[in-house]
């Protein structure tokens, strides 16, 4: 039975699956019975009715095992592979099987068929035949156009599916939907944002003169986003947005200035007009996790901004089990979003005009920040929630000086530590290789699978969540307990485990600081139940310090 789309043929919005999927009847639908019901649920909560939609497939045969991946390869070998076969053909600048190419061209018909105000892509695969983007978990929330689509407005998401496989994210996948519901009725336009890049020693000077002026007259206070970047643990650029959309950035190194942007006596002043502006009394200072920000301009410019709000602690008070990075808190608060963390990360380092392209990105960094922080005190109002909300952001100060100060090591205590630790591991080696009768290295999953698997003929242990067969601790404890005789091999391989991972860790050379003392970052949003967690710093030094190894004889 051959699959059909279903829908009116004048509808304003088009929804689109990944590949088909079979009722209970055994006929194929663009989406399968529970994830068509769930996706019908979604959106009416977002004000859209399924029966409005024309609703249909990228791809209209349902891949074996539903692994599409087996006919859209992502890795250049599988595409290799599949270019040598007779199912191999190119689409979309990809190689890819027939069955996908088809599909493509059919949707295009439909397309031009139905000739939609707004498509909502379910998928990585409706993803990338419509935009030729991959990665829906990253571009999802985006309001996208293509040159091809003129006048159409694609909303991408995640697919009713996965929803079910991981629940957690079914309040996004709706907030996704409500956007899309939006863009039908009003098309996104992307706002008019006034940013200034490679800005002289004069209009920094103008800049701030103004910032400091505005608060100086300031009977409330100014918010201020501010955001750097860094390479290399030095800050390469900052930025400061004073609306949702007026930022500047400031470099400070460049990849045409070896030397610094700067002089040294012109950043010295820069500097100095920061420092007056981000320390004001009526300055209320707000950034995305800006406790790492704040270690680098402190230990290279000396000073702690006037902090006032976080926008990663805020949201963790509304929403502790959702991720709290900027671009998700951005897709769930900014009026209008399209995905563009990448842009940090993928401009060319080696080309000076493309660095353009970087101080835009930290100047949309703090754009953004500054609009979800807006959204997000409505949020907290309206949800009850400025008590626990004003309590976390306090935790700022202290935790920063917590971190900044550190915890004094007794170095020589610390080597001799390290060196009994490194002893014993050795005897232990030397007691498993003479109860094994050749070396076994306990490091090496390859070699613990064979001995215990293939060379004792064991059950097979699995890790959850893992596929292959595990030696972890769990899976030595239950030979340990099944198989007597083995107690000794288990406890000897234990032991130098534990040797391992205290002399990587809690003694490990690299934790020390550039003060002689051990450092590291807190993370007040760091677990759903408020508890921290921590990490090595801002720098690459020190370690968790709250889960330390205890240890024994």
């Amino acid at each position: 039975m051959s699959f059909r789309p279903e829908g009116p043929l004048d509808a304003r919005i088009m929804v689109i699956s990944d590949a088909p999927d079979f009722d209970r009847k055994g006929v194929p639908r663009p989406f399968g019975q529970n994830p068509g019901e769930l996706l019908g649920r979604m959106l009416a909560e977002a004000g859209i009715a399924v029966s409005s939609c024309f609703v249909t497939s990228a791809v209209r045969e349902r891949p074996p095992g539903n692994k599409i991946e087996l006919w859209a390869p992502p890795t250049k070998k599988g595409q290799t592979e599949l270019a040598g076969s007779e199912n191999g053909v190119e689409c979309q600048g990809r190689i890819v099987h027939r069955y996908i190419k088809e599909g493509y061209e059919k949707l295009q018909e439909e397309i031009a068929l139905v000739q939609p105000r707004l498509i909502v892509a379910l998928g990585n695969t409706a993803l990338w035949a419509l935009t030729g983007l991959v990665s829906v978990s990253k571009w999802r929330g985006s309001t996208l156009t293509v040159p091809s689509l003129p006048g159409v407005t694609i909303v991408p998401t995640l697919h009713p599916a996965s929803v079910l496989r991981q629940w957690s994210t079914r309040p996004i996948v709706v907030q996704d939907l409500r956007r899309a519901a939006q863009a039908a009725t009003i098309p996104p336009v992307k706002p008019a944002w006034r940013f200034a890049i490679r800005p002289s020693l004069q209009q920094v000077r103008e800049t701030m003169a103004n910032l400091e002026a505005t608060l100086d007259a300031a009977t409330a206070p100014l918010v201020l986003s501010t955001d750097i970047e860094t390479r290399a643990q030095h800050i390469t650029c900052l930025g400061i947005a004073w609306s949702k959309l007026d930022a500047i950035c400031i470099p400070f190194l460049s990849v045409d200035r070896p030397d610094g942007y700067w002089s040294q006596d012109d950043e010295a002043e820069i500097v100095y007009l920061l420092y007056r502006v981000l320390t004001h009394r009526n300055a209320l200072v707000i950034g995305q996790n800006f406790i790492y920000d704040t270690q680098y301009i402190l230990r290279h410019w000396g000073f702690v901004p006037r902090f006032g709000r976080d926008t990663m602690v805020a949201f963790h008070v509304c929403f502790p089990g959702m991720p709290k990075s900027l671009d998700h808190i951005a897709s769930m608060t900014n009026e209008w979003y399209v995905y563009w963390k990448d842009d940090g990360k993928e401009w060319d380092k080696g080309a000076d005009q493309d660095e353009d392209r970087y101080w835009t990105y930290n100047c949309e960094d703090c754009v953004r920040t500054y609009e979800a922080d807006e959204v997000l005190q409505t949020v907290v109002d309206k949800m009850g929630l400025r008590g626990p909300h004003d309590f976390q952001q306090k935790l700022f100060y202290p935790v920063l000086r917590t971190m900044v100060r550190g915890v004094r090591i007794d170095k020589a205590r610390q080597t001799a530590m390290r060196a009994r630790l490194n002893h014993h591991a050795k005897e232990c080696i030397q007691a498993i290789e003479q109860m094994v009768g050749w070396p076994l290295n306990p490091k090496s999953p390859k070699q613990m699978q064979k001995f215990f698997y293939e060379e004792l003929g064991l059950p097979v242990q699995k890790k959850r969540g893992s596929i292959g067969p595990s030696c972890d601790d769990a899976a030595l404890d239950t030979f340990r307990a099944k198989v007597p005789y083995l107690r000794p091999l288990v406890d000897a391989i234990k032991e130098f485990r534990s040797c391992e991972t205290v002399a990587a860790n809690a003694l490990k050379a690299g934790a020390i600081g550039h003060d002689g003392r051990v450092h590291c970052s807190y993370n007040i949003t760091g677990t759903t139940t408020f508890r921290f967690s921590s990490s090595t710093d801002a720098f690459g030094s020190g370690y968790n310090l709250q889960n330390i190894t205890a240890g024994d004889e």
